[in-house]
């Protein structure tokens, strides 16, 4: 889950500090289009396709505003990804310039013009509604002006139809605005080129030149743990490899979101520490670069509905310490690693809390007994929730990659068939801990069993470890009798709701709450999980 902290959000009633100094940012003293060869080569409509060209990859940092529900705010983004196409046809194309206007595609259109970049303004950004209500938007400049709203200054941004060019300049490997405080933004064109919305200053296009860490050839990992607190929930364990080369100690697992992805440390005595700011991939789906940030908890005391009260923020730091314990194999820390959106803001995927990495060692266990929450049969089907723990008999930890179950009926093992679920590729009657087969979320699992007539339902979880196999008790569904409940002619009326409460009458394929009204007038309710 990711949590964006923005600064100044209630813009309307801040100031925004943006002057940068002339020796460092070039100005252009002349936004008029000297000739018509600019205006020219404006599309007549919004550009939606990738242009043919050559495609180079840069590294956006950015201040933007935008408003929401009459709120405005502002946040400064960097290590954004960002596709720019030198254009077969002679030009340069910006794919999606406004970095927060979600799934709308589109490519602005420039030319080179010595070592500058020139885009004529207004240009055509995206059209949105049906024929019948549809709002043209096009990309022009705006003044940030102080204006009185019923008594009280207020800022606003009014378009400056004067300022016909969006100039950058390239500079080695950077592409630079040549007037960096001036807004760039959507402009509503169905209603009087007002602004709308978003819009950006200070952008500056970059070559991403730092690379990813990588597992030291020559060296055999060892599987370790990584202990964390999350953002919300209970403390969670996960297998990671670590591997040592020297001084230097290498971790691939830490990020939930990058499993791929490697941090780098080195161990001094009996401290072990691991720099901020490494990188760990492009997102060429959320369209960043992700690093590692290293932060520490800082109680902060702010005002909520009149009372005062500890609020918990991060302060990035420069690194992580941890107490390093060779012998034992630990790595403790009372800080916190995050996987996030570039290096300066914290804008993050997950964030891991009071972190711990331990030694794993692989030897055979029992694994603890499943435990049971609810079975429910209709017809040929039944709809199993149950807790699976990814620890032995005796509460250690287990590898939850090496753990599986065994669903059995009248005291025999249940196939789960290819032919019924899409999820499989061949038929098993081991499901694996984290099989897709059943919706997984923590210990909790939820699965539906296809051509089963349920009698007496049983449940085992199954390890296997250092060339061993153990297996823990079978656990029967309701322990006395042993037999779901089976709803059939006494049921008078069924009724399923999604996750949010909503009705449904014809569940399609999710998680729903399922709420029987029998005959008698009583009720039942389940979890189900829909195939």
């Amino acid at each position: 889950m990711r949590r964006r902290f923005t600064l100044n959000k209630h813009l309307a009633v801040l100031t925004i500090f943006l002057s940068v100094c002339s020796s460092v940012w070039p100005q252009t003293a002349n936004h008029e289009v000297a000739d018509n060869s600019l205006a020219s080569i404006l599309p007549d409509t919004v550009i939606t396709n990738r242009p043919d060209g050559r495609e180079v990859i840069y590294s956006e940092s950015s201040h933007n505003i935008w408003q929401s529900n009459g709120t405005l705010g502002e946040d400064n983004i960097d290590h954004k990804m960002k596709q720019i196409v030198f254009g077969n046809d002679g030009y340069v194309y910006v794919r999606n310039f406004i970095v927060h206007l979600y799934g709308v595609e589109g490519w602005i259109k420039g030319k080179i013009d010595g070592d500058t970049l020139r885009f004529p303004l207004p240009q055509k950004y995206y059209t949105m509604g049906s024929s019948f209500s549809q709002r043209d938007y096009t990309l022009m400049a705006f003044d940030k002006v102080l204006v009185d709203a019923g008594g009280q200054m207020v800022y606003t941004y009014q378009t400056d139809t004067t300022y016909t060019e969006m100039d950058f300049v390239m500079r080695d490997d950077s592409i630079i605005s040549t007037d960096p405080t001036k807004f760039i933004g959507l402009a509503n064109v169905t209603y009087g080129n007002t602004w709308s919305q978003f819009g950006m200053s200070n952008v500056v296009y970059t070559i991403n030149k730092d690379t990813m860490a990588q597992m030291p050839e020559g060296v055999t990992p060892e599987t370790w743990t990584f202990e964390y607190k999350p953002s919300y929930g209970d403390r969670v364990t996960r297998m990671v490899s670590v591997a040592t080369k020297g001084n230097e100690l290498y971790i691939k697992g830490f990020s939930e979101k990058f499993p791929d992805a490697v941090i780098k440390g080195r161990v001094d005595g009996n401290k072990m520490v691991i720099p901020n700011r490494q990188l760990l991939a492009l997102d060429k789906k959320d369209e960043y670069y992700a690093y590692l940030l290293t932060s520490s908890d800082t109680i902060v005391k702010e005002e909520f509905y009149g009372e005062i009260i500890d609020n918990t923020k991060q302060k990035i730091r420069d690194s992580i310490s941890f107490d390093y314990d060779a012998i034992d194999g630990t790595l403790v820390s009372a800080d916190n690693l995050i996987d996030n959106h570039g290096t300066d803001s914290l804008f993050y995927y997950n964030l891991y809390k009071a972190v711990a990495f331990n030694y794993f060692d692989p030897v055979a266990a029992t694994p603890a007994k499943p435990e049971w929450i609810d079975c429910w049969s209709y017809d040929t089907s039944s709809s199993l929730s149950f807790n699976i723990y990814s620890k032995d008999e005796n509460d250690k930890f287990i590898n939850p990659d090496s753990l599986y179950y065994v669903i059995y009926n009248d005291d025999q093992p249940i196939t789960m068939k290819a032919a019924d679920y899409d999820e499989l590729d061949s038929d098993i009657t081991m499901i694996p801990y984290a099989s897709d087969v059943a919706y997984v979320d923590g210990n909790y699992h939820g699965i539906t069993l296809h051509n089963v007539t349920a009698t007496r339902i049983g449940l085992q979880t199954v390890y296997i470890m250092g060339g061993e196999t153990r297996r823990s008790p079978i656990v029967y569904y309701g322990e006395t009798d042993g037999i779901c409940a089976v709803k059939g002619s006494g049921a008078a009326k069924t009724i399923y709701y999604d996750l949010s409460g909503r009705k449904t009458s014809n569940p399609s394929k999710g998680i729903y709450v399922k709420v029987v009204e029998h005959a008698d007038g009583s009720r039942s309710t389940s979890k189900v999980t829909v195939k």
